[in-house]
């Protein structure tokens, strides 16, 4: 796993973070993903103004994956569709009002 964050201001020297307790020092929203070369490059965005960067590309290289929600509870397979499917159907709601 590493994450190359968009600092603020643009400026600042680019850097690459290992470390996940580096990369999920703040919360991150997935913005999308897609797979390239081999990994899953994930774009985030952060809003969390006392952090100097506003997101970034998050890259992982893996053979399986564990997923967690906010509590660090592990979501199964089901559960996460049944939240993906949840939360489209709230969009498709409020875009019809």
């Amino acid at each position: 796993m590493k994450a190359g964050p968009w600092f603020i201001p643009i400026e600042l020297p680019k850097e690459i973070w290992k470390s996940p307790k580096e990369i999920f020092k703040t919360e991150l929203e997935i913005l999308s993903a897609n797979v390239e070369d081999g990994e899953v490059k994930i774009i985030c965005n952060q809003d969390d103004t006392d952090f100097n960067f506003k997101g970034g590309e998050l890259f992982l290289d893996c053979e399986s994956i564990e997923i967690f929600d906010q509590n660090w509870n592990q979501l199964e397979k089901l559960e996460l569709k049944e939240i993906v499917n949840q939360y489209w159907k709230q969009f498709e709601r409020k875009i019809e009002d």
